[in-house]
């Protein structure tokens, strides 16, 4: 990775306020996440939490897991964010589950292994299960594209970050971070959340 990638280990600051600071919606979107698996997770069901960097989603479920003693597994492959199991989630064996969730996780990873991945899911999900994905989506063409574009800088212009961080991180993600298509998700997927250009997905089959 040439230096001037991008990489959540060159965070300064730590994982939590960076995410908080360049995504102030952040936490609205973990409580409605949770609320979410809560309604699909019934007494030991299995659930993956794929790319859950610090853990966020897991300390918010924890008196759920602990009262439907819920099988949860936080996947993520970096060791320093101390998740339970520390795996390329393209590469981890996923055994049939209940629910998984990818939270800002698909558009780290290169778009055909994104395809793979999520087909993968699909065939070990259980009946009544659901994938849940939330993350950064392609914008349909015209000015609406642009303005949805411009909310996120304005976020992180109201918070306060440096103009030139904001570019310097958006130049870093170039071939790093790429958002996802409709299409990749397949026609059983249905919207539950959006802020600007970050959209929230469910797929399920019921």
């Amino acid at each position: 990775m040439n230096e001037h990638d991008w990489s959540f280990s060159k965070i300064s600051g730590g994982f939590d306020n960076h995410v908080r600071e360049q995504l102030p919606w952040y936490d609205i979107t973990l409580d409605i996440v949770s609320f979410v698996v809560k309604n699909y997770a019934s007494k030991n069901a299995v659930i993956y939490d794929i790319g859950s960097s610090t853990g966020n989603l897991k300390k918010i479920l924890h008196d759920v897991i602990n009262e439907r003693q819920l099988n949860y597994f936080a996947i993520d492959n970096l060791a320093e964010m101390n998740p339970d199991v520390v795996a390329d989630a393209r590469e981890y064996e996923y055994q049939n589950f209940d629910v998984a969730i990818l939270n800002l996780t698909l558009m780290f990873i290169p778009v055909k292994d994104r395809y793979i991945l999520l087909s993968q899911l699909r065939d070990k999900m259980n009946k009544g299960g659901c994938i849940i994905i939330m993350d950064k989506f392609i914008q349909p063409e015209g000015y609406l594209a642009t303005i949805l574009r411009r909310v996120t800088l304005y976020w992180k212009y109201k918070n306060n970050v440096d103009g030139n961080e904001i570019i310097k991180k958006e130049l870093s993600l170039s071939g790093i971070q790429i958002p996802l298509n409709y299409s990749e998700l397949g026609s059983n997927a249905k919207q539950f959340l959006r802020f600007g250009e970050f959209e929230g997905f469910i797929i399920t089959d019921i």
